[in-house]
């Protein structure tokens, strides 16, 4: 179109006579397709899977809804992940009563239906994005909290925990700085099954 542009400014046609960009836009886009066997053409471009009877290009149809949906998948696992990994950690650090009431709460959560529970968050705090990244994470975090507690609960009476109580080290500041590095080769490939 610029080529075709600088030719026409080039030339002696006068400017009633030269066609502005938008009608150049507006020509491109109601141009009729040229359809050959399976190839669709249309402005001259071969679409690599065609177009539909309006001739819109199906791969970039494609992409566009891809990336809602992979945009849905990792947000909610990232968040998911993240409450799983706090709750887990300190339940399997804390240990006795408090191990107990939190795992009871996870199996209380673990009988509810899950899409039941979306759609009543969805239907309680509106439409957006947002709130539907929210109800996903708000119901998938289970798994991951469990295995967090049991690779946790495994590591806590290991040598360098005791080290690290020795020196003083606070519950958080081991929770955070020993046992949660150390658990992550799990969390990683958990999160990466998590995925949809």
């Amino acid at each position: 179109m610029w080529k075709m542009a600088k030719k026409l400014g080039n030339s002696d046609i006068s400017d009633d006579n030269k066609a502005t960009l938008a009608d150049m836009r507006y020509r491109l886009n109601t141009e009729t397709q040229i359809i050959k066997g399976k190839e669709v053409l249309i402005h001259h471009r071969v679409y690599i899977l065609g177009t539909d009877d309006l001739g819109r290009d199906l791969l970039a149809r494609i992409i566009y809804g891809g990336q809602i949906s992979i945009a849905v998948g990792i947000v909610a696992t990232i968040v998911s992940i993240l409450i799983g990994i706090i709750f887990g950690s300190v339940s399997g650090f804390a240990g006795g009563t408090t191990d107990f009431l939190m795992m009871r709460f996870v199996d209380i959560m673990y009988g509810l239906p899950y899409m039941f529970l979306v759609i009543i968050f969805k239907a309680i705090a509106g439409d957006g994005m947002i709130n539907f990244f929210t109800a996903l994470a708000a119901v998938s975090w289970l798994t991951t909290a469990r295995v967090v507690r049991g690779q946790v609960m495994s590591l806590k009476n290991s040598v360098f925990v005791e080290a690290a109580q020795s020196m003083g080290a606070s519950s958080a500041r081991i929770i955070a700085r020993h046992l949660v590095p150390n658990s992550l080769g799990i969390i990683i490939v958990f999160a990466t099954l998590r995925v949809p």
